[in-house]
């Protein structure tokens, strides 16, 4: 079985990918297509967005909201001057995921 591989987001660290895709798809299960983002969310995920696309600034002109995707699943976009972009939560994940640190050879 592969090692989990550890990743963080704005400071907040989780044990495995599979752990920060649990924490952000719980975001997104809370949140209403159309409904207003808190600000705490709005940040976890404009950060998430940040630490796999790298173009996307985190600034006040940033939004996050909940939108339909393809095959009409909920899923985060994010617009920064007036470009939006829809964000996947697992290929994020595993975009800004640290990669595991290196075995030592048996001798």
């Amino acid at each position: 079985m592969p090692a989990p591989i550890p990743v963080q987001i704005a400071g907040q660290s989780f044990p495995s990918i599979n752990q920060a895709r649990l924490h952000f798809s719980g975001i997104l299960q809370n949140c209403q297509i159309g409904q207003p983002i808190s600000d705490q969310d709005r940040s976890q995920i404009l950060a998430l967005a940040t630490a796999s696309h790298k173009f996307f600034v985190e600034d006040e002109k940033s939004t996050a909201s909940v939108v339909n995707g393809n095959y009409g699943k909920k899923c985060f976009a994010v617009s920064t001057n007036k470009k939006a972009q829809i964000i996947s939560i697992t290929l994020s994940l595993k975009n800004s995921a640290r990669p595991p640190a290196p075995t030592s050879a048996l001798n």
